[in-house]
């Protein structure tokens, strides 16, 4: 299992998107994303579509790209864990990615 837990501030127009369907592609079907910084670096468009389609195995997230709205889409997939702990919105509120990936190394075996 690959692991991509980005760091990247949103201050400068080239961090949006960053992570594009393009760069999705180029992980293996094993990996998994983290994002805890700014929402709009991930696309959301094109990480629904990485889900859905088994580009990647799964994703977390505690920022969204339209805060404070969660996509509808991001919500009803099962290899995605979301959470919100700056607005307490999660029902397990997680306080680090560190605990965020414990989660999916747990609940790995439920997506093979």
């Amino acid at each position: 299992m690959d692991l991509f837990n980005g760091f990247n501030p949103e201050t400068a127009k080239n961090t949006r998107h960053l992570i594009s369907r393009e760069k999705l592609k180029l992980m293996k079907n094993s990996a998994i994303l983290i994002n805890t910084t700014r929402g709009p670096v991930v696309s959301e468009d094109a990480l629904v579509w990485a889900l859905k389609s088994g580009e990647i195995a799964g994703a977390g997230l505690d920022v969204f790209e339209n805060e404070p709205y969660i996509s509808a889409d991001l919500l009803h997939l099962e290899n995605v864990i979301l959470t919100q702990p700056r607005l307490k919105l999660a029902k397990k509120c997680l306080k680090s990615p560190h605990r965020m990936l414990l989660m999916f190394l747990r609940e790995e075996s439920r997506w093979d």
